[in-house]
């Protein structure tokens, strides 16, 4: 799971974020410096590299388990 959440979110509390990313052990919170709750216009040229990084990290991953329990 990835979560992204603004430092300047005036709607929802960073500490929400931060408490749901302790309840998933994959999750991943990316905290964005100067974003506001609306994170994703504005700051795409951050959001999407590290989202796609993050796909692309999973995919591997599932592949990886997926071949090794094959071979098991």
């Amino acid at each position: 799971m990835l979560i992204f959440h603004g430092d300047a979110d005036k709607l929802v509390p960073l500490a929400f974020s931060e408490r749901a990313a302790t309840c998933f052990s994959s999750a991943e919170l990316i905290v964005l410096r100067g974003a506001g709750h609306m994170l994703a216009w504005g700051y795409e040229d951050t959001v999407v590299p590290i989202t796609m990084q993050y796909i692309n990290k999973q995919i591997v991953n599932h592949v990886l388990e997926h071949e090794t329990s094959r071979h098991s």
